[in-house]
């Protein structure tokens, strides 16, 4: 874990005791909002990766047939 990280971490620790119910409901759900985001841009990157390593072996299907 980065030192960056674990002052985040410290600091919601000491926060998150001083908040209204309000406001850690709105935290949660903030915090479950950027983990959702973040799995999508990771679920779209693998197909992105994933696309393009397909589109490369037709390419190179399509040179080795255009050799034959």
């Amino acid at each position: 874990m980065s030192e960056k990280e674990k002052r985040i971490l410290e600091t919601f620790g000491r926060i998150i005791p001083e908040l209204s119910e309000e406001k850690k409901c709105f935290l949660l759900g903030f915090g479950e909002g950027l983990a959702f985001k973040a799995g999508q841009e990771k679920e779209q990157f693998i197909h992105n990766e994933t696309s393009g390593i397909k589109e490369l072996q037709e390419t190179e299907l399509e040179r080795m047939l255009v050799k034959m």
